[in-house]
């Protein structure tokens, strides 16, 4: 009696062990096919010439790269910032105002059924909105979007709902939703992979 109590003691305890473990397999499976999904995307914006400006200390640079996962190590990341955090004569010609910036080789299209804020460029003199004073340039003119803050030389061409920008111009801020990589994808003319496109 005794034994077969024993021996079914030690039957429970070895199936919740090995539960144990395939639950832990699925999770070690599970966060792998997650931090690797962006690996793609990251290769194809490389591939398109798109630049990444940020810097070590800056806590939107270090959100963006996590958001890519494994994926993060193929970014075209350019280091703007100095061991004492001033910025680097690289990211000053590229007038780089702040982190992250995403600068497009060639044109870029957002499709968006509501006006943008529009900012002109910000001069020393520049006062009154706030908003323009927070997000604005100093070197180029700023729309902003519900999704993203985008910023060009020249005004868009605008038709419909869509907004085209001119080559060269770049996206401001971290691009970590959902929407955020699908307008990263659009921008740099590469495909949105999905959870299922990595198994395949």
């Amino acid at each position: 009696m005794q034994n077969t109590k024993t021996n079914a003691v030690r039957v429970v305890i070895f199936c919740l062990f090995i539960g144990v473990i395939i639950i832990i397999m699925s999770m070690v499976v599970g966060g792998t096919k997650t931090s690797s999904l962006y690996t793609k995307l990251a290769q194809c914006i490389t591939e398109k010439k798109v630049q990444l400006y940020g810097a070590f200390w800056c806590p939107h640079c270090q959100a963006q790269k996590a958001a890519f996962g494994e994926g993060a190590q193929y970014l075209p990341y350019i280091e703007c910032s100095n061991p004492d955090k001033s910025q680097n004569k690289t990211c000053n010609d590229a007038k780089i105002e702040s982190y992250p910036t995403w600068v497009y080789p060639t044109a870029v299209s957002l499709t968006s059924a509501k006006d943008p804020k529009v900012c002109e460029v910000q001069t020393a003199t520049s006062t009154g909105d706030i908003i323009c004073t927070q997000n604005g340039s100093h070197y180029f003119k700023t729309w902003i979007f519900d999704s993203v803050k985008l910023q060009s030389a020249q005004e868009p061409t605008h038709t419909g709902n869509v907004w085209t920008f001119i080559a060269g111009s770049r996206s401001v801020g971290e691009q970590v939703t959902p929407e955020g990589f699908q307008n990263l994808a659009n921008f740099s003319s590469c495909t949105l992979p999905t959870a299922s496109s990595t198994t395949k």
